[in-house]
């Protein structure tokens, strides 16, 4: 599992040995996360599928405290090798194992899209909603757009030749087949909206094709923001 703490080169299904994210693209990538979780540093961050914990390592720096949870034993033993001190959990992100009302601000990020049944997000989503304080906010990350497949496939070409030029590629690090992608319509936040109850914000996601040059946000995909109203 020694991809697990790994930047990857296209999604986190295709993690190459050899492809290191520079700091810039990194920066960019927690400070869009941050703005847009309005974070402060006395928060506290449940991070949904968190991986092997890198990003709720980089967003650890500006809160007070990130609770990383998974349903994958091996990666939370990678996301235990972070440098900074993560609150491990291990857990289905369909019934968190979190108090209701206990965090400011809940993450899931690059894990909805690989859910084929809108209505297992929708649960999800109601989970995410139930742990948050009033007022909290939810930040769902990286949604594929059905209308914009074309516009991701070619980036996402340009992007791969762009890294065999610059990196010295070896093998894939999982070893497996990955999970479906599903691509979403353009209206799937308003149906979200109905059925978690909540109105639901869509802003573009960030560009994680990034390079200098480029711009920092995509149009292919799209991240829904939830707020938790006030009592």
């Amino acid at each position: 599992m020694d991809y697990c703490a790994e930047q990857w080169l296209l999604s986190k299904w295709e993690t190459i040995e050899g492809v290191v994210w520079p700091r810039e693209k990194i920066r960019l990538m927690i400070d869009d996360i941050k703005n847009k979780l309005e974070l402060k540093p006395g928060h506290s961050l449940l991070d949904v599928g968190c991986g092997g914990g890198w990003i709720a390592q980089e967003l650890g720096k500006h809160c007070k405290m990130v609770f990383a949870m998974d349903f994958a034993p091996a990666m939370l033993k990678a996301a235990a090798q972070a440098r900074f001190d993560l609150q491990l959990i291990l857990g289905d992100a369909s019934a968190l194992p979190v108090g209701e009302a206990e965090m400011d601000r809940v993450l899931v990020y690059f894990m909805l899209m690989n859910y084929p049944e809108r209505e297992k997000i929708v649960v999800v989503l109601k989970e995410c909603l139930r742990v948050l304080k009033p007022g909290g906010v939810c930040l769902a990350g990286q949604f594929p757009l059905k209308s914009r497949s074309a516009l991701y496939d070619r980036a996402k070409k340009r992007y791969q030749q762009w890294c065999q030029s610059r990196f010295k590629l070896g093998n894939d690090l999982r070893g497996q087949e990955p999970p479906p992608q599903v691509l979403f319509n353009d209206d799937f936040g308003e149906y979200l909206s109905g059925a978690v109850g909540v109105r639901v914000k869509t802003e573009q996601s960030f560009n994680h094709f990034w390079r200098e040059g480029e711009p920092a946000q995509c149009s292919w995909r799209v991240d829904y923001l939830l707020r938790k109203a006030e009592e």
